[in-house]
């Protein structure tokens, strides 16, 4: 697998927001082209994040709930290669542990609610000419 320039933006969104769904990240970081979403942006988002995951830099935590609480979606948190990929770029520092893996519902629930509103700030902010991070 070679990383693209995205999913180092994908392991780096997981990595500040903590926990996040597929429509989450494909809202963040896979735009509508010309203002219009198209079936294939969601599949490539999701062979994305199939590699990512297949490959170390995420994990799909279980915690006895439907992945992605009433949205059809797997939830993504940062794996150990994600972690290390971060760590070796030196930007930001990275507090990971192999614990942050299995979050309880509630924190699974609570996180990605609050997510909800950071990427709804986060998407304002771009379009009002803000930063173009994704937050953290």
């Amino acid at each position: 697998m070679v990383l693209t320039r995205r999913d180092r933006e994908i392991i780096k969104a997981v990595h500040s927001f903590r926990l996040l769904t597929r429509s989450q990240i494909e809202v963040l970081l896979f735009p509508p082209d010309k203002g219009q979403d198209h079936p294939t942006k969601t599949s490539r988002c999701r062979l994305r994040l199939k590699l990512l995951y297949h490959h170390g830099f995420l994990e799909r935590p279980l915690v006895g709930v439907q992945p992605g609480p009433a949205r059809g979606d797997f939830v993504y948190c940062l794996d150990r290669k994600g972690a290390e990929l971060i760590a070796s770029e030196g930007e930001i520092e990275v507090d990971w542990r192999p614990k942050d893996k299995r979050p309880s519902p509630f924190f699974l629930e609570h996180t990605l609610r609050i997510n909800d509103f950071r990427i709804a700030v986060t998407l304002a902010a771009r379009q009002g000419g803000g930063a173009n991070g994704v937050g953290g």
